[in-house]
């Protein structure tokens, strides 16, 4: 069941403006921020299907964009249901924090540690790419709910900083079964340390780096199999397939 689909309409800042402590909030006022539908960016190299056209921040060098909207859980739903599950499908160009009614839910491409309109993504992004992310129901509740995401762009190593290339922002949620396997999506995990410790001695070190920054969520309590040995073996399955 979608609660909102890819192309959805944003409420967004552009211009480098400090947003406010309280800007992911629900009771947020947002009724002067421009709005738009996804995706939502500009591209300087090459025209990547952006809708609605961001400001490029030549001068000065803008880091971070902000966007939020609100949407409805039907009753039917009845979350937190434990038969159903939330899958956030996300493209963004180049890191993201993704917060609901105000609680931080996970990140993309992120650093550790306190995020302010200063900090740069971890990595660079394809934006083509996306990523999806399966969390548990109760992540939402129901009725009105609002979800604010945070775009922050890398300028890799150029000193000093030079206006990213491109910008690129699209998500969408649906409500799906809960699965039992995590095989088919990357699921956020309790522990990045738990993932760690599941791989096996002779993995690849390239391959093994490159699978734990890809992985570098905030944690969300009760997205793990409560049984320990069951989800080694799914990630050491998930690991065989990299």
């Amino acid at each position: 069941m979608p609660l909102f689909e890819q192309g959805a309409t944003w409420r967004y800042l552009d211009q480098g403006q400090d947003p406010g402590q309280e800007w992911n909030m629900p009771s947020f006022s947002d009724s002067i921020w421009k709005s738009g539908p996804a995706p939502l960016g500009f591209s300087k190299d090459s025209e990547d299907g952006e809708v609605t056209p961001l400001e490029d921040g030549d001068d000065p060098f803008t880091v971070t964009y902000y966007f939020r909207r609100n949407f409805q859980v039907p009753d039917s739903l009845q979350v937190p249901n434990p038969s159903k599950q939330l899958r956030f499908e996300i493209k963004v160009d180049d890191g993201a924090v993704v917060y609901v009614n105000g609680k931080e839910l996970f990140r993309v491409r992120m650093p550790d540690g306190p995020i302010d309109g200063d900090t740069e993504a971890s990595l660079k992004a394809d934006e083509r790419r996306r990523d999806s992310f399966v969390l548990p129901s109760s992540a939402l509740q129901a009725g009105a709910n609002t979800i604010a995401v945070e775009v922050h762009q890398s300028h890799g190593k150029k000193i000093p900083r030079v206006a990213s290339s491109d910008v690129s922002f699209d998500m969408s949620v649906h409500a799906i079964t809960a699965r039992s396997s995590i095989l088919t999506e990357p699921l956020i995990t309790e522990s990045l340390d738990a993932i760690i410790a599941a791989m096996p001695e002779d993995f690849p070190n390239d391959l093994a780096s490159r699978w734990k920054r890809a992985f570098q969520l905030k944690p969300v309590p009760g997205a793990i199999d409560p049984d320990e040995a069951a989800f080694h073996a799914k990630i050491q399955a998930l690991l065989e397939r990299l």
